[in-house]
């Protein structure tokens, strides 16, 4: 009996521990899945990954890759909440993650063909744009440009697909070829 009753413990205790061991993002699932919720809630959606990348520490930025997966949405918003100050709630800005985020999110989007897509598709590549440009490499911020470009032109009404932006990433974004360096930063947000 001694046997079968330390062979139920650690059955009991492996699963006790198996189920404290919690999927990494599962509660931004969790809340997501409710009501058809969206990432645009941001309040609380930004809590919790913001609670979740102090957890995982240093697994963050691998597990975050695992969570991201091929979702464009995901992508789409997430580039946000590890660079944008109204998002980090403390957290330092990891603006080469970010810019590696939009980068899969391009090549995730190749194909796109609905406005949606295509809208946020320009956004990542604006936001490559301007991170380059900021970076000091003009060429490859002109280059993404120039992928964004013929997606404006071709659809005249896509601006409403087009996610927001400051003033002055806005103001980088059109005088890439000319001169950025007119264009003045934004004041900040106040909390």
């Amino acid at each position: 009996m001694g046997k079968a009753a330390a062979i139920l413990f650690l059955i009991c205790f492996v699963s006790i521990f198996a189920f404290a061991q919690t999927k990494s993002f599962a509660a931004i699932d969790a809340v997501l899945s409710k009501n058809d919720d969206t990432f645009s809630n941001d309040a609380k959606v930004v809590k919790l990954f913001n609670e979740e990348r102090g957890r995982l520490g240093d697994d963050f930025e691998s597990e975050l890759w695992k969570y991201l997966g091929n979702d464009v949405e995901k992508h789409y918003w997430i580039s946000s909440f590890v660079e944008w100050e109204g998002y980090l709630q403390g957290n330092k800005p990891l603006p080469e993650l970010a810019f590696k985020i939009r980068l899969r999110g391009v090549e995730l989007l190749a194909d796109a063909e609905d406005e949606n897509s295509l809208g946020k598709k320009i956004t990542f590549l604006r936001d490559l744009a301007v991170a380059s440009y900021l970076a000091g490499n003009r060429d490859a911020a002109i280059a993404y440009k120039n992928q964004a470009t013929p997606i404006f032109e071709k659809y005249a009404d896509i601006g409403a697909s087009v996610g927001a932006t400051t003033k002055y990433d806005n103001c980088i974004f059109d005088n890439l070829e000319k001169d950025p360096n007119t264009c003045k930063a934004d004041e900040p947000l106040k909390a």
